[in-house]
């Protein structure tokens, strides 16, 4: 079940935990679309229930990274947004050694 980018910033994590608790046996794709604050941003939306995140591949490694390392420590997924990324094979080829 994909919660879409406005959906998201609107309802926030009260939707991520109400999707969860009625669909538990559904993977949650969070699209926050994260652009900066990676961990900081992602941490919160993966221990209510996402299963996956969204970060832009147009962003800085250090905030991929911090993705990542959320998904990692909540046995999840980062899923990298290359939407105008001009070097797709690069960013993700760094994104999958890092641990995406």
């Amino acid at each position: 079940l994909e919660i879409g980018t406005p959906c998201i910033k609107y309802n926030g994590l009260k939707l991520v935990k109400a999707l969860k608790a009625a669909h538990p046996d559904k993977k949650i794709l969070v699209d926050l679309k994260t652009m900066d604050a990676g961990e900081y941003e992602a941490s919160p939306f993966f221990e209510a229930g996402g299963d996956i995140t969204t970060v832009l591949g147009a962003s800085d490694m250090a905030t991929i990274n911090g993705v990542i390392k959320a998904a990692n420590a909540n046995n999840a997924e980062a899923q990298i947004d290359l939407i105008n990324v001009s070097s797709k094979t690069g960013v993700a080829t760094e994104a999958a050694r890092n641990g995406a």
